[in-house]
């Protein structure tokens, strides 16, 4: 079986690995620290986030943190007469707010 990963462009490619400056925030566990390994299994990185820190890593590394939750799920009606289970998205468990300028 092969994996074929989907092609971004190069505009979407220099949007991910824009620097952002911005703070952690441990939603589910406030203030406990966030460890991890991201990355291309030839480069694979280690990343450790305390809460309420500040951080300056690209958006592409912000969109895994904030990604990371367990899924929210709702019945919905098929039309049929049965429910069907539908996912709404996932419940936050980290937030990491941006930081616009250096005050």
């Amino acid at each position: 079986m092969t994996i074929t990963q989907k092609k971004i462009s190069e505009k979407e490619t220099a949007f991910l690995d824009e620097i952002l400056n911005f703070e952690f925030y441990n939603l589910e566990h406030p203030g406990n620290t966030l460890q991890f390994s991201f990355g291309p299994s030839n480069n694979i990185k280690n990343y450790h986030f305390e809460h309420g820190k500040r951080y300056k890593y690209s958006r592409r590394i912000v969109n895994h943190i904030e990604s990371k939750g367990p899924a929210n799920w709702t019945l919905r009606p098929d039309g049929s007469g049965n429910l069907n289970a539908v996912k709404e998205g996932n419940v936050s468990r980290f937030q990491c707010k941006i930081i616009f300028s250096e005050d």
